[in-house]
């Protein structure tokens, strides 16, 4: 049962509970700016200050335990679609892929798998630019290598298969 105290004590509590600094809480209380640290040694040395400071510190606990679980929910919600939305999206790109796969199109087929790697997280923004891009900002071309416009050395033949 929450003791009653008066209500500058009680502006007093929130504010230290809020910061966890006793002299501006005593301010925040409007009590002098001389005396505030000396005042707000004595509120805490108050037993029904203590228990309401307590009080408070234990619904502010409770708060932040359902907020951070509600968060957490949420996340899980949003990873939830997201992994839904990608599944959508990949089963889109395998016709795709069939089709340039049969029709001997490489270079497409490349490109719907780094698609795909995307979209599935395993590469990011970056990983898919041409070599010759990277090699714009400071990584050089590997020579004697072809190039597919993926970053990606050798015959694209040889990474492919039924």
């Amino acid at each position: 049962m929450t003791m009653q105290i008066k209500p500058q004590h009680e502006v007093f509590c929130r504010a230290y509970v809020g910061s966890g600094n006793a002299t501006e809480a005593a301010r925040k209380a409007d009590y002098s700016w001389e005396t505030a640290a000396n005042q707000a040694y004595r509120l805490l040395k108050r037993p029904e200050i203590q228990a309401r400071v307590a009080e408070l510190t234990a619904e502010r606990a409770a708060d932040d335990a359902a907020y951070e679980a509600t968060r957490a929910a949420h996340r899980d919600r949003l990873a939830a679609m997201r992994a839904t939305e990608a599944e959508a999206l990949l089963a889109k790109l395998d016709p795709i892929y069939e089709e340039m796969l049969d029709t001997g199109d490489h270079s497409g087929v490349l490109k719907v798998v780094a698609l795909q790697a995307r979209i599935a997280g395993l590469l990011g923004e970056d990983d898919h630019r041409p070599r010759s891009a990277r090699a714009k900002r400071g990584a050089g071309a590997v020579s004697g290598s072809s190039e597919d416009g993926l970053g990606l050395a050798g015959r694209s033949s040889d990474l492919v298969s039924k």
